[in-house]
């Protein structure tokens, strides 16, 4: 294999030589993110540009050997190379000979560091190599690909990720990691581009492409001719039947619709109130939002108050079968400071069963009012005979409100070994990466104590609790294949799946949180993680934070984040997504590893 990796390497300069031809396209700014709370001062501009399509890709490319993802005997159609795709007073400019180098390391990191330096230079031959590095087979190299894409201005380069190299590859990931990086392009590809791109895409690259038309619309878009089309093509997915296309992204499409066209999305969205999907019945309640400001006391990007509309769709809602879809009612009302919103919260906190929701209902209380009541519903009634008008005086929580797990994480040690679930319908993903076999002081691994956490949060589960376990490293496994229903034989027999597995390698915690999402009984995920998902799809923690909670806006599960000897600056990254999820981040430090001092 190593072989094959200096002879795919020592052709790359071969294969990257230019021509002097030229493509038209868009004039294109570069632009930050729509739902991190950062400015959106650039309108979404539509402009003419070349057809975009997009086969469908059925392959998982980070299984692929690095050598076919990164070589290529002839450029694609739609390729930069032979085009002069060059920016403005650009020249060609020769890869250093040590870049070339580290890209045929062995090492991720060392591939990654090469691909960001690439970003730098202004050559196109080092261009086309960041455009091969979005196929590498390792999530960290190739989502520093990613994110040089995402900041690409060239309206030329633009116009060719639209093509096979990008958003038109065969590789799914490729595709999928190109849907996500336009969305921040400003201006973004032309409504004819998206429009055929939705046609051709399915699967997860589709339904980055949707979120990714919803972030261009939410960042000042304005009709224009061919606006309505693209408008088609989004109530086209909403209505797609769910034997047909299963992994249609119907919920997205409706709230990028709403953000295209909130007129064609208010009808839409009363049909989807009653649809069987309860994905996009959350979509229909998310997209009866008020278009005004967050408010900044609830913790979390996405959460709206609702309009009257939203409120009464509330109501319906309210009594669903769908856990998820309860808790997202919850979340919504929470973020409504109307009398009749905060009324609705009282009348579920007397009737609601689930614990992790009854949790929920009394922190969208205490964030209303400012009040320290607990789940007894009575001083709340009292409270509201009190409340004079419609709209709730402001009030300012403590920070001990703003999310579950405060303002600063809590601590724990390897002596408190029991997850915190604070759920009976919750699945604990656990790391198994990494150092975990590496012998501790006191002669013990890792992977030792890790046990007995996991032990002692099994023997710790109440009668009739639904659970599963999902221990990972590059791929998850599901013990069981479905949540159960916890009695002491099904819990004993998890405990032995357990410490019968012999897991080693890096870990993929995105992966494995994508495997315990479509289990729809479970309101909330532990993750018991050293903070480093070394081989995800997303591997820079801000990106990945960023894109889950985008993905969880339509499956609300609260995440409770235990990092195991994380320092305070990695806590701080992930506290966000604990917090915006009605979660809490713990830190546990277990003893350090024999013969090294504690960090």
């Amino acid at each position: 294999m190593d072989a094959v990796l200096v002879l795919a390497f020592a052709l790359l300069p071969g294969l990257a030589e230019m021509g002097s031809g030229g493509m038209e396209g868009p004039e294109m700014v570069n632009h930050g993110i729509m739902s991190s709370g950062m400015p959106n001062p650039a309108p979404w501009q539509w402009s003419a540009g070349p057809a975009a399509g997009v086969s469908p890709a059925r392959t998982r490319p980070h299984l692929l050997p690095i050598a076919a993802a990164w070589t290529s005997a002839e450029p694609p159609a739609g390729s930069l190379a032979g085009r002069g795709a060059l920016g403005p007073g650009l020249e060609a400019q020769e890869v250093p000979s040590e870049l070339q180098r580290d890209l045929r390391s062995r090492f991720a990191s060392t591939r990654a560091r090469a691909v960001r330096r690439l970003g730098e230079l202004p050559g196109h031959e080092a261009w086309e190599l960041v455009v091969r590095a979005l196929a590498d087979p390792d999530g960290e190299v190739a989502e520093q690909a990613q994110l040089i894409v995402r900041g690409e201005t060239d309206p030329r380069r633009r116009a060719a990720l639209l093509g096979a190299e990008g958003l038109r590859s065969s590789r799914t990931e490729v595709a999928r990691r190109v849907a996500e990086a336009l969305g921040h392009w400003r201006p973004g590809p032309s409504p004819a581009e998206l429009e055929r791109a939705l046609g051709r895409l399915e699967g997860a690259p589709q339904a980055a492409l949707v979120v990714s038309i919803e972030r261009l619309a939410r960042s000042g878009a304005r009709a224009s001719q061919r606006q309505p089309a693209l408008a088609r093509s989004l109530l086209r997915l909403v209505h797609a039947r769910s034997t047909r296309a299963p992994q249609a992204p119907r919920g997205e499409a409706l709230l990028a619709l709403q953000a295209l066209d909130p007129g064609a999305a208010r009808a839409l969205a009363l049909e989807a109130e009653s649809s069987g999907d309860p994905r996009l019945r959350v979509a229909s309640l998310l997209a009866a939002s008020s278009p005004e400001p967050l408010d900044p006391l609830v913790p979390g990007p996405g959460l709206r108050p609702l309009t009257p509309e939203g409120v009464a769709r509330a109501r319906t809602l309210a009594g669903d079968d769908e856990v998820r879809v309860r808790r997202a009612v919850v979340r919504a009302l929470g973020a409504t400071r109307t009398r009749s919103a905060a009324g609705l919260l009282v009348e579920r906190l007397e009737v609601e069963p689930r614990p992790r929701l009854r949790s929920d209902l009394v922190a969208a209380l205490r964030r209303l009012s400012g009040l320290r009541y607990g789940e007894d519903a009575r001083p709340w009634r009292a409270w509201l005979r009190g409340v004079e008008g419609e709209v709730l005086p402001p009030s300012r929580p403590g920070p001990h409100e703003r999310g579950q797990g405060g303002d600063a994480a809590a601590t724990a040690s390897a002596r408190e070994p029991a997850l915190p679930l604070g759920s009976d319908r919750a699945a604990a993903l656990i790391d198994l990466s990494g150092s975990v076999q590496r012998e501790l002081q006191g002669g013990r691994t890792r992977k030792d104590l890790i046990d007995a956490v996991v032990l002692a949060t099994l023997e710790g589960l109440p009668a009739g609790a639904m659970f599963q376990l999902v221990p990972f490293t590059a791929e998850p496994r599901l013990l069981p294949e479905v949540p159960e229903t916890v009695r002491p034989r099904t819990a004993r027999r998890w405990a032995q799946d357990y410490l019968d597995l012999r897991l080693q390698g890096p870990g993929d915690l995105w992966e494995a949180v994508e495997a315990a999402l479509p289990q729809r009984c479970l309101d909330t995920l532990v993750l018991l993680t050293d903070g480093a998902p070394t081989a995800a799809f997303h591997h820079e923690v801000d990106l990945f934070v960023e894109q889950l909670l985008v993905s969880l806006r339509l499956d609300p599960v609260a995440l409770e984040l235990v990092l195991v000897d994380a320092g305070p600056a990695l806590a701080r990254r992930w506290r966000p997504l604990a917090e915006a999820t009605g979660g809490a981040l713990q830190l546990r430090r277990f003893p350090p590893v024999a013969g090294e001092a504690r960090r």
